[in-house]
Order: structure tokens, then C-alpha cells, then sequence
């Protein structure tokens, strides 16, 4: 009575589960092939059921981050009008991705930026105040006595960083300190 009880309800599930289905009266002692196979349909149910998982995680917890509209080339200053935003699950973007809009403005593309990508730290800069390659004012103060002349800034800096500059009269390679836009302090 018992063992009968036990095919019906094993056949019900069955009827619910075919991947998965248990015949009880299939198994023998001894039977090792029925007992792997068995496993199989356990392992591969197991596999269906969290990926089912996973893509309700997905789907339930994406969240918004800003991405580009249209290609911006290297040099190019980030402006509002380029970032939308893209839904995407957090777990598929890099830490060093920029979630605030706010931050990204105004900040110059190191490398080509692709649109509807996340926007990493290392992708953008701030824009500096002299760029390499730049023709730049150098000041020389010494006791009272300020001299200027033209150089060429042969790194970028911004306010405060010391960067090579080449007189254009000399070409000799001295270094200053950048002081304002386009302007160096030489010592």
C-alpha cells in the first residue's frame, strides 16, 4: 500500500517536472547508472533554477549610471548635452566607473569614448591649464627684476605643478611652475 502511495505521488511530480522526474520503481540496488543519471537531472534543474535566479536579480536591481550619447574624440570637453543615461546591473560595471552626471561635465576625454558605455575615471581629466606642445608665457623674478619670454610647455600642468618648458629663444629645457593659463614661473 505504502509503495504505491509512493509511485502516484512520484508520477504527479512527473507530471510537473519531466526534467527532473524520480521513478522510484526505476531505481535497483546496485543500479549506479540510474543513480548518475539522476544526479544529472538534479545538477541540471539546479543550473535552470539559478539562472532564473539570477535573471530575476537582474532585472529586479538595475540602476542608472550616466553613459555618453554620441562618440566624443580624444581632447574633446565633456559637455551636458553628450551624457544620457543607461540602466544597467551594478555588478557588470567597474568600480572606477563615474556615477554622478555633475562629475563627468566639463572634463576632458583622454582616449576616444564610445556612446552608451560607462564612463571610467581613467577615461576623462581635468581639463589642464597648460597643454604640452603649447606656447606658453615664462616669468623670471629675481630681486626686483621680472623678465618674460615665450616657451613651450612640453607636458601638460595644471595651477601648481611643476612641468618642462623650452625657452623658444635658447631652446634650453628648464623647469617652472605653472602659475596661471598659459603662464609658468621659472626659478
Amino acid at each position: 500500500m505504502r509503495n504505491t502511495y509512493l509511485k502516484e505521488e512520484a508520477a504527479s511530480y512527473e507530471m510537473y517536472a519531466p526534467v527532473v522526474s524520480l521513478p522510484l520503481h526505476s531505481i535497483k540496488q546496485n543500479d549506479e547508472w540510474n543513480l548518475v543519471k539522476i544526479a544529472l537531472r538534479i545538477v541540471a534543474l539546479l543550473v535552470i533554477l539559478f539562472a532564473a535566479e539570477l535573471a530575476f536579480a537582474t532585472e529586479k536591481n538595475l540602476v542608472a549610471i550616466p553613459v555618453l550619447k554620441e562618440q566624443l574624440a580624444k581632447g574633446t570637453i565633456v559637455k551636458m548635452e553628450h551624457i544620457g543615461s543607461r540602466e544597467m546591473n551594478p555588478r557588470s560595471i567597474a568600480k572606477t566607473a563615474i556615477w554622478n552626471k555633475q562629475e563627468i561635465i566639463g572634463l576632458e576625454a583622454t582616449r576616444t569614448l564610445r556612446p552608451g558605455n560607462p564612463i571610467y575615471q581613467g577615461y576623462v581629466r581635468v581639463v589642464p591649464d597648460v597643454h604640452r606642445s603649447q606656447n606658453v608665457s615664462m616669468d623670471y623674478r629675481v630681486e626686483g627684476i621680472q623678465l618674460s619670454t615665450l616657451g613651450r610647455a612640453l607636458e601638460d600642468g595644471n595651477i601648481g605643478a611643476s612641468i618642462r618648458v623650452m625657452n623658444n629663444s635658447s631652446q634650453k629645457i628648464v623647469i617652472g611652475t605653472v602659475i596661471a593659463k598659459n603662464k609658468v614661473r621659472v626659478e
